[in-house]
């Protein structure tokens, strides 16, 4: 069941567009370098209306102001203090990203729905405090693609990759953790756009934000030796997959896999972080389209 209030849907849409904003106003060369403020204002505002309605407590502004204020300190230390900054990053993001910080009231928008009668009951929130972490990272520490000629260049260097989806997805139903259960139909049910809306903007660009963007690009920084960017792959990649423990052992194991391949496509194409963002969201989607989801009924 769908459930968005007129004022929910105005403010929440407001942030994603935030974030929609961080990544195409660089392909408006007069824009671009008002990038920082004029995405940074879209933000703000949207989080002053959550604030106005109740979504957020006045107290969590500090939490994100804190946030801000050391992802700006990251940028501008020296090597020796920027590492602790890093861990401070780290440890805040995780933070939000659990929940446990207070004065955020999340929103359940989709309840109890199922995609297909063999997929298990779905639920979508508009999450208040996670995703901002994505938008604030790559907005202070990580550079977005300015010409739309460099989309094809990715493609071209990552696309050999692509394969790893076929295979998990084999493996996953092989080992029962999904079974094939092809939708055609889901393109007419409103809960799809929702979903895709969300997947994208908030899920897909936190996770990628955070697992890539900021502790693989760090990580093959400090381990400057031969095949260090292979070795900080498999670390994030262990690393994702424990993030995901609640969902079990086969389910960790399979997302470690999939993780390496984010982590390759985000390291052939040079670090560009919208890649491992589209990769992120291709195999989220065609898991959709084409195999139980969430999980089996």
């Amino acid at each position: 069941m769908l459930d968005i209030s007129l004022k929910l849907g105005i403010s929440y849409f407001l942030f994603v567009f935030s974030i929609f904003n961080l990544f195409f106003i660089n392909y408006i060369a007069k824009l671009r370098v008002f990038r920082l403020q004029i995405t940074l204002a879209v933000f703000l505002a949207s989080y002053v209306l959550f604030n106005i309605f109740g979504y957020i407590e006045l107290y969590s502004l500090f939490f994100i102001g804190l946030f801000i204020f050391l992802c700006f300190l990251f940028t501008l230390s020296n090597k020796l203090i920027k590492w602790i900054y890093f861990i401070s990053v780290l440890l805040l993001s995780i933070a939000f990203l659990t929940f446990i910080l207070p004065g955020f009231h999340n929103q359940i928008v989709i309840d109890n729905y199922q995609f297909s009668f063999a997929s298990s009951n779905y639920r979508l929130f508009f999450n208040f405090d996670s995703p901002l972490v994505g938008l604030l990272i790559i907005l202070f520490t990580h550079g977005t693609l300015e010409k739309v000629s460099e989309l094809k260049q990715i493609f071209i260097s990552t696309y050999k990759y692509y394969v790893f989806i076929l295979l998990l997805f084999l493996l996953s139903i092989y080992l029962g953790d999904s079974k094939f259960d092809f939708k055609p139909y889901i393109f007419i049910e409103k809960e799809f756009y929702l979903w895709f809306l969300i997947m994208l903007f908030c899920t897909c660009v936190t996770e990628e934000a955070l697992f890539r963007g900021f502790l693989q690009k760090n990580l093959c920084v400090v381990l400057s030796f031969k095949y260090s960017d292979y070795v900080a792959i498999l670390l994030v990649s262990i690393l994702f997959g424990l993030a995901h423990f609640k969902y079990g052992l086969l389910y960790i194991v399979l997302v470690f896999i999939v993780s390496v391949f984010y982590g390759l496509v985000y390291l052939r194409s040079g670090n560009k972080i919208e890649s491992s963002i589209f990769a992120h969201f291709i195999v989220n989607f065609i898991r959709l389209m084409f195999l139980t989801y969430p999980r089996p009924a």
